[in-house]
């Protein structure tokens, strides 16, 4: 028995229903079969209207998502993407169409488009899948009308799986969010290392609003408070050991792809800050999407990834935001970050909120 007929046959109860979409998510350790992928599939829509305590309903389009996944599966030709198993693309993504919050970065450098993938699967599993599927298959999917196509010659052929186990980013979120990073990047880093040259780069603001932009989001707002040398000091961070190429060059030529309200955070006062946090909260409560950009410390604060053995993340991190309160001494925040949904506002003194904070991206869904 292969070890995704045993999780099915172990925790397909009632009570266990979470237990099963974890451990289908992250604790298989070799390829599924085709049919046991099926059978996960027939179990997923059997639960779609009777879901039990402590489930939260899956997003609108499910039924159809799952419909097409298993018809996904049982096709065998190739993909696009050589080093990854269709089976087990399809396990992960049927998981993720049911669970949005399953949508992980953890071991890449992409929070902008993994907040972009969960939002897009939040609001509309079918179309979460159908780009996931697209892609994989065609080397091509799409957002509403952000077209995300890798252009690295080589880039499909030389992705590789992150592994296996818990803190694995999963594979078809490396290849979804890998593909965004790769062929959606308004900036890029040029960097050099000992061994080889790469390009690599975080999320910068008016880059997101562009991808929302081509998504068909509609009312995109930058309201960030992060400015140019903001941005290359946080990737400096996340590279410490690496020489950005050129940079006289890079500076120049990218100056029109950064925040057009960025200011600088050391010089933005904290009643600044308040006023554009209370604006996040007002588009939140009217059905925007909001992405903040904060230090990553916040977020493991609203995440409770705090403590002995958690290093401070201290540099910049793209979240996206469901919920904001604001009272005199505290800041209430629910928010997506890292495979982690925080389901009730988790409550931070202001004194520790605001100096984390760099403002935010919010736009209307279509």
């Amino acid at each position: 028995m292969s070890d995704l007929s045993a999780i099915i046959d172990e925790y397909d109860g009632d009570n266990n229903f979470n237990d099963l979409l974890m451990l289908g998510d992250v604790g298989l350790t070799s390829a599924p079969k085709r049919a046991e992928v099926g059978v996960f599939l027939q179990r997923l829509r059997s639960r779609l209207y009777n879901l039990g305590g402590g489930v939260p309903p899956p997003p609108p389009g499910t039924s159809s998502a799952l419909d097409a996944i298993q018809t996904f599966n049982m096709r065998t030709a190739p993909t696009a993407f050589k080093k990854f198993d269709r089976h087990w693309l399809a396990l992960q993504l049927a998981i993720r169409t049911f669970q949005p919050k399953r949508i992980r970065q953890v071991g890449l450098n992409n929070c902008g488009a993994v907040a972009l993938i969960y939002t897009t699967a939040n609001q509309n599993a079918m179309a979460y899948a159908r780009f996931a599927m697209d892609l994989v298959e065609n080397g091509s999917g799409a957002i509403g009308g952000l077209t995300i196509k890798p252009r690295r010659h080589a880039f499909c052929r030389s992705l590789e799986p992150r592994g296996t186990g818990l803190m694995a980013t999963s594979h078809i979120d490396v290849v979804t969010a890998g593909s965004i990073r790769d062929c959606a990047s308004v900036i890029g880093y040029m960097l050099y290392d000992q061994k080889a040259e790469v390009i690599t780069g975080g999320t910068v603001p008016s880059e997101l609003c562009k991808w929302l932009a081509d998504a068909n989001y509609t009312d995109i707002q930058d309201k960030t408070l992060v400015s140019q040398s903001d941005l290359d000091a946080n990737f400096l961070k996340l590279r410490p050991n690496c020489i950005v190429h050129n940079q006289q060059y890079h500076r120049g030529y990218f100056e029109g792809f950064y925040s057009s309200s960025g200011h600088n955070v050391a010089t933005a006062p904290d009643y600044r800050k308040l006023q554009n946090l209370g604006l996040a909260a007002r588009l939140c409560a009217n059905g925007y999407k909001v992405f903040m950009w904060a230090d990553g410390s916040l977020s493991q604060l609203a995440l409770g990834k705090t403590g002995a053995g958690k290093p401070p993340y201290k540099a910049l991190h793209n979240t996206l935001v469901h919920d904001v309160h604001i009272t005199t001494v505290n800041i209430g925040i629910e928010l997506f970050s890292w495979g982690n949904r925080s389901d009730i506002l988790t409550t931070i003194p202001t004194e520790d909120f605001l100096p984390r904070y760099w403002g935010f991206v919010a736009a209307h869904p279509v």
